[in-house]
């Protein structure tokens, strides 16, 4: 993540007047690497929302028949109590930051949903804000053959993707799902018989028609982008680091099993391991389902387990590997 001094984020304001733009000034922050430090931000989308007073703040002071039906559990930070379903992540506690205060008055899902994925703006019928991803990748260097910004198996149908940025910022979208024994990324798989010398000729035979369009006075932006989006997709198959990166039975089978052989866990190991090789942001939609109107202590008996044992492993192993640093 750029840093932005406190004074320059006042100045914001009035130096877009100047031409200065959060853009120009996050690019300018860039040049300087000495300033910056560069983050990956692993980023779970919980359709639904999971209910904070049976996690992380259950008010066991309250009257009965106002609380939980779980009892809290001591964690490793003195005199804060969660779930006792959350064992794991107790122990863990410290090297996370909870916050209490994140919520919105909207009483519909998907305007709600439209409302934290859409970058922090209300959703607006005639203007679409773009993702967290997407202004992530619209913001910074990326790296050849690394996508930006990548989507297990999609960005949550619920979200705006990349709204009014368009087509070239979209995320790199698995479209499979990391659990499954036949697993592979269909952008990465290549049609039987084609080989990377023939694709490249295929792309070159594109690109020359493509080129056709260029003589247009006015090339919607669709066109634009989807260029954009095209040029990233070729790099991306190209890289052989990027396949390994996929490649999810590279992964000892012990790791697997620690995450959790489930949707949750293995689309986080595989979020650990393209965050490894380079991708600023995984967006991972959380197949657990948090909808829990009606019988709310029986599925979350069975959730919370899974997202303990999952989101533990993650935090462990980033923590072993030195990508999970605290300050």
């Amino acid at each position: 993540m750029l840093k932005i001094s406190r004074r320059n984020l006042l100045k914001l304001g009035g130096a877009g007047l100047a031409g200065l733009t959060l853009p120009t000034l996050l690019h300018a922050q860039a040049q300087n690497r000495r300033a910056t430090r560069t983050k990956n931000v692993i980023f779970i989308w919980q359709q639904g929302g999971p209910p904070h007073q049976d996690m992380w703040d259950m008010k066991p002071d309250c009257a009965s028949e106002n609380r939980s039906e779980f009892s809290p559990i001591a964690t490793a930070l003195p005199g804060y109590r969660i779930c006792e379903l959350m064992p794991r992540l107790a122990r863990l506690v410290q090297r996370m930051t909870i916050l209490r205060g994140v919520n919105h008055h909207i009483p519909d899902h998907n305007p709600g949903s439209m409302y934290m994925l859409g970058s922090g703006n209300p959703p607006n019928p005639t203007i679409f804000h773009p993702t967290w991803s997407a202004v992530v990748k619209r913001e910074t260097e990326s790296r050849p053959g690394i996508p930006t910004a990548v989507a297990i198996p999609s960005e949550p149908s619920e979200g705006p993707n990349s709204g009014f940025l368009g087509a070239a910022w979209q995320s790199f979208a698995t479209q499979a799902d990391p659990n499954d024994r036949d697993f592979r990324v269909r952008a990465l798989a290549m049609p039987r018989d084609i080989d990377l010398a023939r694709f490249e000729r295929r792309r070159q035979l594109l690109d020359d028609t493509s080129r056709c369009f260029d003589e247009l006075t006015e090339r919607p932006d669709v066109l634009r982008g989807l260029d954009r989006f095209h040029q990233d997709a070729y790099s991306i198959i190209q890289s052989p680091a990027t396949r390994r990166a996929f490649d999810v039975e590279q992964e000892p089978t012990t790791v697997r099993d620690r995450y959790g052989r489930n949707k949750l866990g293995q689309r986080l190991m595989l979020a650990r391991r393209l965050v490894e090789a380079g991708v600023r942001f995984v967006t991972i939609s959380e197949p657990v389902g948090w909808d829990t109107h009606e019988a709310n202590f029986r599925r979350l008996r069975e959730n919370l387990p899974v997202v303990d044992l999952a989101v533990s492993t993650l935090i462990e192993d980033l923590r072993d590997r030195g990508l999970w640093t605290t300050r």
